[in-house]
């Protein structure tokens, strides 16, 4: 339990300046989801990690989506929505992230999650 502490402790006060509405900062959400998805320094529960990523991306964290992304494209923690998982890959790559545009591409072009014929 001290150790779950200490990584809490740690994610909450690296991010301190940039909180905003109470709670964990985005980059807080970030450091715990990661610990909770890896279990190291928090118990392991993916559900949690799920719910960490997702309050961390749709506050625009691109790392929080890239993750959200990859647990929803497999269903880990979450039901598996590959459309979904797609629309977090793309908002991350829309951020220029690198890795993100390949998986996003990847993911499109393999396993055809959109529709290419009704694309103009």
């Amino acid at each position: 339990r001290e150790r779950e502490r200490n990584v809490e402790t740690a994610g909450e006060i690296s991010s301190a300046p940039f909180r905003g509405g109470g709670g964990q900062s985005t980059t807080a959400q970030l450091v715990c989801g990661m610990a909770r998805l890896s279990g190291n320094g928090l118990e392991k529960d993916v559900s949690k990690a799920v719910d960490m990523f997702t309050r961390a991306a749709e506050a625009g964290l691109a790392d929080a989506q890239f993750f959200l992304a990859l647990l929803e494209f497999q269903g880990l923690g979450v039901k598996q929505d590959r459309e979904a998982a797609m629309k977090w890959l793309k908002k991350a790559a829309e951020q220029n992230h690198v890795q993100k545009y390949i998986l996003f591409f990847a993911c499109w072009w393999f396993v055809g999650v959109f529709d290419t014929h009704t694309h103009t």
